[in-house]
């Protein structure tokens, strides 16, 4: 699964001069969490609700009491994130997980030849997994790739069975280091995939079928 096809396109960035109390009202008004910063549409940084918040005067208890007189000029550059993390819509979806988990953000910018195409966010990334979850009435399926590696056989030669369908693949790295891979897949044509995979060279952890469980 690719960032491309799951991504938010439709993008509300920061110019990094806009004042931080300007952007936080932005936040407020379309319950946002996070953006990119731009300048000359280009991504120089990633500002959150919570460095907004850093940048106020006050508190939000006092806001409607606030003196005019305190600094207001705030700018949405003095406290975005310079170093930016971001993907491209070509990123596999695990890939975003595990650099959200690294860095401890909860957001990517999607760059695509130096522009700005999208956004994906932990939400986005919670979606996808639980709407894989519920569409688990089919076969599941987690195997190691032969040898741990990732370079060897391609899983989905074994999903190409007409009364099939694959609904979500996903690749990561367990703790040692092996190449792990969990398959969804619905159909009849799917009895036999368990098999198939073993055939290939796949070393299967778990499968699990609607109403019982393999080893």
């Amino acid at each position: 699964m690719l960032v491309r096809h799951f991504m938010t396109r439709d993008i509300v960035a920061l110019e990094e001069s806009e004042r931080c109390v300007d952007a936080y009202e932005l936040f407020r008004a379309k319950r946002m969490r996070r953006a990119p910063v731009v300048r000359d549409g280009r991504v120089v940084g990633m500002i959150s609700d919570r460095d907004l918040l850093r940048a106020l005067p006050w508190s939000l208890a006092e806001k409607k009491e606030v003196d005019a007189s305190r600094d207001l000029s705030h700018t949405v550059g003095e406290y975005m994130a310079r170093n930016i993390v971001s993907v491209t819509p070509r990123t596999h979806l695990e890939d975003v997980a595990r650099l959200m988990l690294e860095h401890k953000i909860g957001g990517l910018p999607v760059i695509d030849d130096g522009k700005l195409v999208g956004i994906i966010t932990e939400s986005d990334i919670f979606r996808i997994f639980v709407r894989m979850s519920l569409q688990a009435h089919g076969t599941r399926i987690t195997l190691q790739a032969p040898g741990g590696d990732e370079e060897g056989p391609d899983p989905l030669e074994a999903c190409r069975d007409p009364g099939q369908h694959l609904s979500g693949l996903a690749r990561y790295t367990s703790p040692a280091g092996t190449t792990m891979m969990t398959l969804h897949v619905t159909g009849p044509g799917s009895e036999g995939l368990p098999e198939r995979l073993r055939d290939m060279g796949f070393v299967l952890i778990d499968v699990q079928r609607p109403g019982r469980e393999e080893a």
